[in-house]
């Protein structure tokens, strides 16, 4: 048997297969979704161009926590916090005991570099030369003649077609860029532990409202799916999921539920990391807790609305409303008193457990927001997610 001995330092893994396995029945994390007190809104942070100092290294607890001894398969121990799909629903099924499970989970063990800024701070990325190709400002379209690009972290050593996660930068909407509040340590961690990935640039508001950043990372799913890109960056093209944090979790979510059928199917995705997503933009929905007026501002500019009483796309923009039994799995981190309300993460999870999709809610205590939500637990419960609904596991086709 294989083992992992894991630390709060990076493990360096190489030669491991990624080559998918049948799925069989869908995981589900036992538990009950917990009443918490409501936060507010769902930006990023305020908007303060005079700044540009305040990104800050993510820091980890005080306290080194004591190394683990995981058998290669086994999933991570469970923490109350998290949901699955209603009990009978679905079985968890067996642990994979498959190599590239090990290589996988490295770098979501090892996102000790991520940040989470204020502003859009060019983050300082690990280096891996021997394990990740880097190849950014690639162009995946353009649109009013404006380039969309993306940052591609491609492992090294993959052997077979390997899944691949593309990760979606917060700001408000209204700023931020691919290599924003973190991205680019995430995405080079990511393929150092065995998965592509891919960070992409949006247009922002107010010059463009919803659907434009909707389509624009629908387009990047697209061209990733093309056979060129799938041939040259060794991708499996049905093994696709996104990472989105704050105002990226909400283009996360939102393209996580759109569409119905097959996961195969064009705009579809496999799984869905969500960091602080708010999902209900209806006027309802932000009245929820005590949301400040610039998160409300925020919303309005991105639904391109003046006022929620004239605002007819607000519910069609809302991941909450698309909800069905075909949607991928999704893990979703949020904090009790953070910026977005706790009630919005609790009502997709809530709406995602009706219809029998795995679900994992990880609420967290205290205002962490987003990126700064990964803290050494979150990362372990990201990696099993990951492992059992992306890496080893074949594309649902209900």
């Amino acid at each position: 048997m294989v083992e992992l001995y894991e630390h709060a330092r990076p493990i360096q893994l190489s030669n491991l297969s990624t080559a998918p396995v049948s799925r069989g029945q869908r995981p589900c994390a036992p538990g009950t979704i917990r009443r918490v007190p409501l936060a507010r809104t769902c930006r990023e942070c305020p908007a303060v161009p005079a700044r540009r100092h305040c990104a800050r290294r993510l820091a980890l607890p005080g306290q080194a926590p004591a190394s683990v001894l995981v058998p290669l398969g086994q999933s991570v121990p469970q923490t109350p916090g998290q949901v699955g799909p209603a009990s009978g629903s679905f079985k968890r099924r067996p642990a994979v005991k498959k190599c590239r499970a090990l290589e996988a989970c490295v770098g979501l063990l090892a996102v000790g570099l991520v940040l989470s800024g204020c502003a859009a701070t060019t983050p300082v990325a690990r280096t891996h030369s021997d394990s990740v190709v880097l190849q950014n400002d690639l162009q995946y379209g353009t649109v009013s003649g404006q380039k969309l690009l993306l940052n591609a972290c491609l492992p090294k050593s993959s052997q077979a077609p390997t899944a691949a996660m593309i990760l979606i930068h917060g700001g408000g909407f209204d700023s931020g860029t691919k290599d924003f509040g973190g991205m680019n340590a995430l995405c080079s961690e990511l393929a150092d532990g065995g998965i592509a990935a891919f960070s992409v640039d949006y247009r922002l508001a107010p010059e463009f409202a919803y659907p434009a950043q909707v389509n624009d990372v629908t387009d990047a799913l697209a061209w990733l799916r093309e056979s060129a890109q799938v041939a040259e960056f060794g991708i499996d093209p049905e093994r696709i999921g996104l990472f989105g944090s704050s105002a990226g979790a909400i283009i996360a979510s939102s393209i996580g539920t759109k569409g119905t059928g097959s996961l195969t199917g064009d705009g579809r995705v496999a799984a869905v990391v969500a960091m602080s997503p708010a999902v209900d933009l209806t006027e309802n929905g932000l009245l929820l807790g005590d949301p400040s007026k610039t998160a409300i501002d925020s919303i309005l500019q991105y639904l391109g609305c003046s006022d929620f009483t004239d605002c007819s796309n607000s519910r069609e923009a809302s991941p909450l409303y698309a909800v069905d039994k075909t949607d991928p799995a999704f893990y979703i981190a949020i904090s009790e008193k953070e910026l977005v309300p706790v009630e919005q993460g609790k009502a997709m999870a809530l709406a995602l457990k009706r219809v029998g999709v795995p679900v994992t809610l990880d609420v967290k205590a205290g205002k962490r927001h987003a990126l700064e939500l990964l803290d050494e637990a979150t990362r372990m419960r990201i990696r099993q997610f990951l492992i059992e609904n992306l890496v080893d596991s074949a594309r649902r086709t209900d």
